[in-house]
């Protein structure tokens, strides 16, 4: 099996914990900060679409499946942002996900079924810096398949039971597939939707992280807060919180001269910037990880 040495997966076997907007930021803030990005959604709800806002364009999936199973070349949808391409999902991943395990049931050696998401994304590989792959909670042939051909993961979780015992799914999918892909490497657990003033709940996740996860697997520093009005506001405008943070700064210039001309101003969101922090410093966490890693050749055991 071959294995794509920029592809790094985002994955949790539950969902709800902010994977889709994670692989979003992760890949938006690479591109921005100068990495040739392209983002693939597995994930039949397709909501990176809603986040990136290219939902318009969206085949839903439908150019992956084909590039998978017959002769088509997978084709991006270019410049969704500046240096970032996508390769839409949606519910044609659920077929791509049915006929994968229809083709590792009838075969003698389940690895040539395998390969077929990896022989789908290869050729465009050597185009980018970095391939960021949404997979979803469901369908584990999916997380299986890519498993079978990344160069690293990154789990997201909360800090509820629930959340760790799907962060427990992705350890099963990495085991089983280290024969196969011993270059695979977990990056580390990155914790979301914190309750910025729940500290003593976020000190005991980290301990129970850390007691779970050994000494090899990091837990990032960096956190995500929850702000529901913010993710709801990114995701009905497709935009990230760092363009969300921009537009905002435009909006308090606007208000300022508003309130100065007498006029009734426009409401500005107060919390794009700390969540636009958050996502910042927790992918300069990771995209470390992946130099350090490059350089090095580690591999977690």
């Amino acid at each position: 099996m071959t294995t794509i040495p920029n592809m790094l997966l985002v994955m949790n076997g539950k969902g709800g914990v902010a994977k889709t907007s994670l692989v979003a930021n992760i890949s938006g803030i690479a591109a921005l900060s100068g990495w040739k990005v392209l983002a693939i959604d597995l994930d039949p709800q397709g909501n990176l679409a809603r986040d990136l806002g290219y939902l318009s364009q969206s085949d839903g999936g439908l150019g992956l499946f084909a590039a998978a199973f017959t002769k088509a070349q997978l084709t991006p949808l270019e410049n969704v942002r500046p240096n970032l391409d996508v390769i839409p999902g949606g519910p044609e991943t659920i077929r791509l996900a049915d006929q994968l395990r229809s083709d590792v049931s009838r075969t003698s050696d389940p690895s040539t079924a395998y390969h077929r998401l990896a022989n789908a994304i290869l050729p465009l590989s050597h185009n980018y810096d970095l391939i960021v792959v949404d997979l979803p909670p469901g369908e584990a042939i999916l997380r299986q398949a890519a498993a079978r051909c990344a160069k690293w993961i990154v789990i997201p979780t909360k800090t509820d039971d629930g959340s760790i015992d799907g962060l427990n799914a992705v350890f099963g999918d990495f085991l089983a597939s280290r024969d196969s892909n011993p270059e695979l490497t977990v990056l580390g657990v990155a914790i979301t939707l914190v309750n910025p003033s729940a500290t003593a709940i976020l000190a005991e996740t980290r301990i129970e992280l850390s007691d779970l996860l050994g000494e090899k697997i990091p837990v990032f520093e960096s956190t995500i807060r929850f702000s529901e009005a913010m993710a709801v506001a990114c995701r009905r405008d497709g935009v990230l919180p760092y363009e969300y943070e921009l537009t905002a700064i435009s909006a308090t210039r606007r208000r300022f001269e508003a309130l100065r001309l007498g006029k009734k101003p426009e409401r500005v969101s107060s919390a794009a910037g700390g969540l636009a922090s958050d996502y910042q410093r927790l992918v300069e966490e990771i995209l470390a990880s992946i130099s350090s890693s490059s350089q090095t050749g580690d591999t977690v055991a």
